[in-house]
């Protein structure tokens, strides 16, 4: 594989990375205020539920190592710079 497509889709999962987080806390709790009076209210508890779930699914399944598709580890995102399995540098 080209460095650079490594390093592009690196950064790209890092993206997504941060949009589920930001998806994850806002976008369940604003579902439950707004469907709070149009239907029951263990219907709108899990359907913000299975919104979270889905989040939290395309949030692990992108954050993988381009190169070998092991998953990386769950710390701080801008302290990756190697994927421990293979060794592949991810940043410049």
């Amino acid at each position: 594989m080209n460095r650079d497509k490594i390093i592009s889709q690196y950064e790209k999962a890092k993206k997504i990375r941060i949009y589920c987080i930001s998806a994850m806390c806002s976008i369940p709790f604003a579902q439950y205020l707004i469907l709070f009076n149009f239907i029951n209210n263990l219907l709108n508890i899990f359907l913000s539920t299975i919104t979270f779930l889905l989040i939290l699914r395309i949030y692990n399944k992108n954050w993988r190592c381009p190169l070998c598709k092991e998953k990386l580890p769950d710390r701080d995102v801008s302290k990756i710079d190697y994927c421990p399995k293979c060794g592949i540098r991810l940043i410049k």
